[in-house]
């Protein structure tokens, strides 16, 4: 990708994080899938959606399930090969 595309990417993750980090798990999954549309987002950006959803009090039992269906994309993305751990360099 061109490095404008890049910092675009860079700026949704950062917007997905400060999302989960103010409480709103909901929002920050729908700019994940916002993301998607543009690029497989990192493990990192989905695993901290799923975190959010973890931390959700009201409303536990719904958030349980929004969890386990974003862990499941998780998995199903790796095994595809589509996402997987960062190299170290």
């Amino acid at each position: 990708p061109s490095s404008f595309v890049m910092i675009i990417l860079i700026h949704l993750c950062l917007v997905i994080k400060a999302y989960c980090r103010n409480g709103n798990p909901q929002k920050a999954e729908e700019m994940l899938q916002e993301l998607e549309k543009v690029c497989e987002p990192d493990v990192m950006s989905m695993a901290v959606c799923l975190d959010a959803w973890a931390k959700v009090v009201d409303g536990y039992d719904s958030a349980i399930e929004r969890a386990e269906v974003l862990l499941d994309r998780i998995i199903y993305k790796y095994r595809m090969g589509l996402v997987g751990p960062k190299e170290k360099h």
